[in-house]
């Protein structure tokens, strides 16, 4: 996946080159956890900003995915870093974003679409542990909180590499375990995982592939390594102490297997010990038993059969219990029954009552919209104006809606609507408070345009 083949960076200077890092070849595979180690100022970090392609080297090539990352084009360099998360030691959250904008910001930016990202972000926050803190500010959250958000924001593109630069240097060594444990997870997830570090207790911890770095050049690189190299007699201690904790972890295992096991043996001694001397005292018997052996027979005869009576006596003690719980539910439940029915049929005379309610109103709604109608009926054919009960609430209904209504909505021709709007008549209301005396008073309007008018406004009081 990852190829650095004799790799070297150098800055000029007054005198000679300064080498940032020297000749470093190694190739690291797909779903690989790997730790960087090394003191400041040993190359870890210009070999993180060479990967990401934030600089070139002056030497050598850099493949990733079987490509030559040295040679990409501005373009190419955007959709490489695409593929690569990135967790820094200070976090880089922006302060006037919340964990859950932080995150989803970074999907915005690869061109994640809204959907994607509201189904996507609340996971992420679930997965490091956040998703009660999803919409704190990073001046609310800790340390540990912050970088758990910086590893969200990171896989929120489904990356196939995680790189995190000292992601625990700020942090306290509870917080820097649980941001290990959680890169630990997603690397089980099949990403890779480059760590640079300075946490030997980590490193020495977890037993994964170490890379040390040391005056610009890589000093060693081993397989399920420890942040030092070990001698003979640390590594031997190291084994010891290892195969120690293992056994007392077995033994209280066993321990643990084991006592059931031996209260298990006693009872089935003792009971095999009193069946031996019974048996013993039989085959006395068949030879002629003596009356001390009767008397053993007879002792333990009675025994067992106290020992039945109290068994019997606890069983039927338990079935008691067990019938009057039994009782207490189902009376329970009857009483639940009783109150569950007393509801229901307070509800259905509710409801009956609301019917009742709601069909004597209606009836009376309908017994106003008639007397209304049959007013304006009656104003349109006498020719005298009508007084409405304006408190009535239909009356109000009709009122609001004749004001509301333009005369132009009435079906008139064009001439009844110039004539009316020449009598400055704008809406219904105005029609039905002028009466058809009023209208008549027109002069452009015949007889036959006045009764259309006046089966207007009947068809609207009819209609609402």
């Amino acid at each position: 996946m990852i190829q650095f083949l004799s790799v070297t960076k150098s800055y000029p200077a007054a005198e000679e080159n300064i080498f940032a890092v020297e000749d470093v070849s190694f190739e690291i595979e797909e779903g690989e956890f790997v730790f960087l180690v090394g003191p400041s100022g040993s190359g870890k970090t210009t070999l993180i900003k060479m990967l990401i392609r934030e600089i070139i080297p002056s030497e050598g090539k850099i493949f990733f995915n079987d490509e030559d990352i040295t040679r990409f084009k501005r373009q190419q360099v955007y959709m490489h870093r695409r593929k690569i998360g990135v967790i820094f030691q200070d976090f880089k959250l922006i302060p006037e974003l919340n964990a859950y904008e932080n995150v989803a910001f970074a999907m915005e930016v690869a061109g994640r679409s809204e959907a994607e990202i509201k189904e996507h972000v609340p996971y992420l926050l679930d997965i490091v542990g956040l998703s009660n803190r999803m919409h704190f500010f990073p001046r609310q959250l800790s340390g540990g909180e912050k970088q758990r958000v910086a590893i969200a924001r990171a896989i929120s593109n489904n990356p196939d590499l995680l790189i995190a630069d000292e992601p625990t240097g700020n942090l306290d060594p509870e917080s820097a375990w649980d941001i290990v444990q959680i890169l630990s997870k997603i690397n089980n997830w099949g990403t890779t995982v480059l760590m640079s570090t300075h946490g030997f207790d980590i490193v020495n911890s977890l037993h994964k592939r170490v890379i040390k770095m040391q005056d610009g050049k890589m000093v060693r690189d081993v397989m399920k390594g420890t942040y030092e190299e070990l001698d003979d007699f640390s590594l031997k201690v190291m084994t010891k102490a290892s195969e120690k904790t293992s056994e007392v972890k077995d033994e209280t295992e066993t321990e643990i297997e084991e006592k059931p096991k031996e209260n298990k043996k006693k009872t089935i001694k003792t009971t095999l010990k009193r069946k031996s001397k019974k048996v013993e005292v039989e085959e006395d018997e068949d030879a002629d038993a003596t009356e001390e052996d009767e008397a053993l027979v007879e002792e333990i005869d009675e025994e067992e059969t106290e020992i039945n009576e109290e068994d019997n006596k606890k069983e039927k003690k338990e079935d008691k219990a067990e019938e009057d719980e039994i009782e207490e539910v189902e009376s329970a439940d009857t009483e639940d029954q009783d109150v569950e029915e007393q509801e229901e049929e307070v509800e259905e005379k509710k409801e009956t009552k609301k019917k009742k309610v709601t069909k004597k109103e209606k009836e009376i709604e309908e017994e106003e919209d008639k007397d209304i109608e049959a007013k304006i009926l009656e104003k349109i054919d006498s020719d005298e104006p009508i007084e409405l009960d304006e408190d009535s609430k239909n009356t109000k209904k009709l009122l609001d809606k004749a004001k509301k209504t333009k005369i132009s909505k009435l079906d008139l021709s064009r001439k009844e609507l110039g004539a009316l709007k020449e009598g400055r008549y704008e809406t219904v209301a105005d029609l039905i408070e002028a009466g058809v005396d009023e209208i008549k008073k027109v002069k452009s309007l015949t007889k036959t345009n006045i009764k259309n008018i006046s089966k207007e406004i009947e068809n609207f009081a009819s209609n609402s």
